[in-house]
């Protein structure tokens, strides 16, 4: 059982945003919080890691096409290394928008289940063709634009907390 690293970023203005960097990276600077999509990619690339879009087409300010400054913006795929096109707890449609975007703009595909309980923890997965032992690895495999599988069993927002009941 190989457990590999990533930050799932909250960037400043294009939602989560999903982070490998090489193994032994010290990764303390990206637990500043705030920077915008530009500064990340820079940030990323220059260092030999990773990203892509974690539940791209999903709530505002979580996800990078909710965003105001990349809604219907989807060049910017040109730029990620990967899309998360499965994510049990988001909708059907989201997650085929998703999948859209990783097909047009040539993205590896990742799936998940985003879980914040327990019950809802493995709903998602992704199958890789290679044992994959590390974070470099798993980059390596990536920017090689290896082929993935997605499944998993929705569970529709179960574990979501949703920001307008604490108004």
């Amino acid at each position: 059982f190989n457990v590999i690293k990533a930050i799932e970023y909250d960037t400043q203005d294009a939602g989560h945003i999903i982070v490998v960097m090489p193994s032994n990276f010290d990764t303390s600077e990206l637990l500043k919080r705030g920077w915008k999509l530009r500064q990340l990619i820079d940030y990323v690339h220059n260092n030999n890691g990773i990203l892509g879009a974690a539940h791209p087409c999903s709530e505002p300010y979580l996800s990078i096409f909710s965003s105001p400054k990349y809604k219907n913006n989807y060049d910017i795929c040109k730029e990620l290394d990967f899309i998360e096109v499965l994510n049990t707890g988001e909708k059907e449609e989201e997650n085929i928008c998703a999948s859209y975007l990783a097909k047009k703009y040539n993205l590896v595909t990742f799936g998940g289940s985003d879980s914040h309980l327990l019950e809802t923890v493995g709903t998602g997965y992704t199958e890789l063709n290679e044992l994959i032992t590390n974070e470099d690895e798993l980059i390596k495999y990536v920017k090689d634009k290896k082929e993935t599988t997605v499944d998993g069993t929705y569970y529709i927002n179960k574990d979501r907390i949703k920001y307008d009941k604490f108004g």
